[in-house]
């Protein structure tokens, strides 16, 4: 709260000023001696350019406001080349004069140029291809008549002779190479760049970029085919060409061969080698094969014939690499042999039978010894195993009693004939008392003694 004879005092912001009483005090009618101050924007004096000479932006001058100077053609600049409105209203610094420059004439450097040439407040320098510059680009005439720098040299920039990259050229060549002058590198067909096509001499004479190196092209390394060979192994690069072969048994499906191209890229893919086929057989006609369906390379199918039928081929046939089987296919052909008759005084059994494996068995006549195989069996050749064997009449020795004794029956001398002996009374048998007629033609036993 404010009371009597109190004081209030207004201060304003930097880059203002105030307008009305700086203080004000409180009176005993309860009112303050003035009303309260505005604060207004301080301006600066308003600026005009230079003589002969320009100033941008025109027309500022509110604190904070910057304004910059410069000169026409042919005038130098004297004093600050811009001022800035400050808090107090005073610009910092004043308008500079623009005054008549007159500085000694300049020659261009040798093997160098100037530009321009008419005029004495500036001038800019360069250097012939092949020259690097050595000092100020551009040099400035002085208020004091004297330039800002000394004319600068041209001095020659010459960088070490280029060799083409092996397998590779260079352009252009048998020439020196002097500052920015490029060259140029390629490869020989076949061949890629590895590193950068151009290089440039530079002032510190060194070229701006190592030479690069041909890189042979190369395709993907190949491999052989399942079952099946590459060559030459390990070619891979351009123009190497690749023949594929397959092992024996199998055939090549696709390229023959293949060539590594500019891209990169094989002109063809990895052919496959698929086993060889031979024509599908089909089984003799009362026969199998087995197995079914296989014709493969290498494969093999075996025939049987069906019973009472002879195989006549090969039993077992091979898939071979030039497509054909190993042997054709056998045939099943019925087999028979000759019908049998019965030996005389015999038989046989079964009757008729005569087919392939067929068995016929034989048996005599009582009283009758069968001479030969008792079976035969019907052979692959249409013969059988053996000859139809004879049923004969076999005799023993005529039999005669013993002393003192007696035989029964008399005159039996047959094949399984028997006979009995008997003693006397008082007399006792040594010896069998019976004996058989054998198939040998022999009595079991000798006749016994009484």
């Amino acid at each position: 709260n404010f009371y009597y004879n109190d004081e209030v005092t207004f201060v304003c912001n930097q880059g203002y000023y105030l307008l009305g009483a700086f203080t004000v005090k409180c009176q005993v009618d309860l009112t303050w001696s003035d009303p309260a101050p505005t604060c207004i924007t301080a301006p600066c004096p308003s600026l005009t350019p230079p003589d002969n000479g320009t100033m941008r932006p025109i027309g500022l001058n509110s604190y904070n406001d910057e304004v910059t100077f410069s000169c026409n053609q042919k005038f130098v600049l004297v004093g600050a080349s811009g001022a800035r409105c400050q808090a107090n209203r005073h610009w910092s610094h004043p308008v500079p004069t623009c005054q008549f420059g007159q500085c000694p004439s300049l020659t261009p450097p040798d093997n160098g140029t100037m530009s321009p040439t008419e005029v004495n407040y500036g001038v800019t320098f360069a250097c012939n291809q092949g020259y690097y510059l050595l000092g100020a680009f551009t040099v400035w005439c002085q208020a004091d008549g004297t330039w800002s720098d000394p004319v600068p040299t041209c001095i020659l920039v010459q960088c070490p002779t280029l060799t083409p990259p092996d397998n590779g050229t260079l352009s252009p060549t048998g020439v020196n190479f002097y500052l920015k002058d490029e060259a140029t590198f390629g490869c020989n067909q076949g061949y890629y760049l590895l590193g950068v096509f151009t290089v440039t001499c530079q002032a510190d004479q060194t070229w701006s970029d190592p030479v690069p190196t041909c890189i042979r092209k190369s395709c993907p390394t190949l491999t052989a085919p399942g079952n099946g060979t590459l060559s030459p192994m390990g070619a891979n690069f351009y123009t190497d060409r690749v023949a594929f072969s397959c092992n024996q048994g199998y055939e090549l499906e696709g390229a023959l061969d293949t060539t590594c191209q500019m891209n990169q890229i094989w002109s063809d893919a990895v052919p496959t080698c698929n086993p060889v086929q031979c024509p599908t057989l089909t089984p003799p006609n009362d026969g199998t094969l087995s197995p079914t369906g296989a014709n493969s390379y290498n494969n093999e199918v075996t025939f049987v014939c069906n019973q009472k039928y002879l195989l006549e081929g090969a039993s077992r046939v091979r898939c071979q690499a030039d497509k054909t089987w190993s042997d054709s296919v056998p045939t099943c052909t019925a087999v028979q042999c000759p019908t049998l008759t019965a030996p005389s005084n015999g038989t046989l059994s079964p009757i008729g039978a005569n087919s392939y494996t067929d068995e016929v068995t034989f048996t005599c006549n009582q009283k009758f010894v069968l001479e030969g195989a008792s079976s035969v069996r019907c052979q692959a050749n249409g013969t059988w195993s053996n000859p139809v064997p004879t049923c004969t009449d076999v005799h023993c020795p005529m039999l005669t009693p013993p002393d003192n004794g007696a035989l029964s029956p008399t005159g039996v001398n047959s094949y399984t004939d028997e006979a009995t002996f008997s003693c006397n009374q008082h007399y006792v048998l040594e010896g069998a008392s019976s004996v058989r007629c054998q198939a040998n033609g022999t009595w079991t036993d000798p006749i016994p003694t009484c």
